[in-house]
């Protein structure tokens, strides 16, 4: 439980949100005044932070892996869908690039094998070290770090795959990426689509529904709200399928709806099976790529 009350995600308003639904023990409510859907009460950064220790990645905490490392190829897989949908958005060589979210920097990693000049911010101190040991990665802790080393507009593009919605402000870490970016610069987002039709029939029992760590529930209306508020303009929009490994799947089964699923996440936890590829079938994922105004 938050010791104070945060205020929306995303517009900042401190007004009581509505109640809509109910996932566990957890509530999420609707801004009253940008209708984003998010955590009622939004857990504080320190409570947020304290979520992506060692067992986050592991499958002993809140986190969707059984061993993320292990999944490095479909990381790596899923970097190239990335890079071709923003060669789609953007029409110009590649150049420097931020990845808010870099986890062990798999996907930096790959972004940078494609000739782009890349750093990342990472909050969890355990992947952030992987990623500057293994693939000697300059990765920051939190923006702020990032605009005292580099200075305001010092980046091309800054990512946020599948990370925004898991932010106690989406709001201020688009002010940051903002002053981090070039005037005609993009952030490109990668985020859970409440408005598509598989999570509109399912409510509730989404799978995607993930309290604590997702804090935010976006729709198209709500991420483009809010980063016209924060100053960009979306130019693109792509459905997404990604690559998950079998052990995702399994894992996320047992964590969604109980141990009935028990025996597949063992079945998915087997290193033969674990890391095999499956495409994500469900049209509720969504890219956005937004130009810095």
């Amino acid at each position: 439980m938050t010791s104070a009350k945060q205020p929306c995600p995303g517009c900042g308003s401190e007004a009581a949100p509505r109640p809509l639904l109910t996932k566990g023990t957890w509530l999420y409510a609707t801004c009253p005044d940008c209708g984003l859907v998010h955590l009622d009460p939004v857990p504080s950064p320190d409570e947020s932070a304290a979520l992506y220790g060692e067992s986050y990645f592991t499958g002993g905490g809140v986190g969707e892996y059984i061993d993320y490392t292990a999944d490095e190829d479909l990381h790596r897989i899923n970097a190239r869908s990335h890079l071709t949908r923003l060669a789609r958005a953007r029409k110009a060589p590649p150049g420097r690039l931020l990845d808010f979210g870099c986890a062990h920097g798999f996907v930096a990693d790959e972004l940078r094998a494609a000739g782009w000049d890349v750093e990342g911010v990472e909050i969890s101190e355990i992947a952030a070290q992987y990623a500057r040991d293994r693939f000697g990665l300059t990765v920051y802790p939190d923006f702020e770090k990032a605009i005292a080393a580099n200075g305001e507009g010092a980046f091309d593009v800054i990512t946020f795959f599948q990370v925004l919605s898991q932010l106690p402000s989406s709001a201020a870490a688009l002010d940051s990426a903002h002053a981090l970016l070039r005037p005609g610069g993009m952030v490109m987002v990668e985020s859970s689509n409440r408005g598509g039709t598989i999570a509109r029939a399912l409510g509730r029992h989404w799978h995607l529904i993930a309290p604590p760590s997702v804090i935010s529930l976006f729709e198209p209306e709500t991420l483009d709200g809010l980063l016209r508020r924060r100053g960009f303009e979306p130019v693109a929009r792509f459905p997404t399928r990604k690559a998950v490994s079998v052990g995702l799947v399994a894992n996320v089964l047992e964590q969604r709806y109980g141990r009935v699923f028990s025996p597949l996440r063992s079945l998915g936890a087997r290193p033969a099976v674990r890391s095999r590829a499956i495409r994500y079938p469900f049209a509720d994922l969504m890219t956005v790529v937004a130009e810095r105004r």
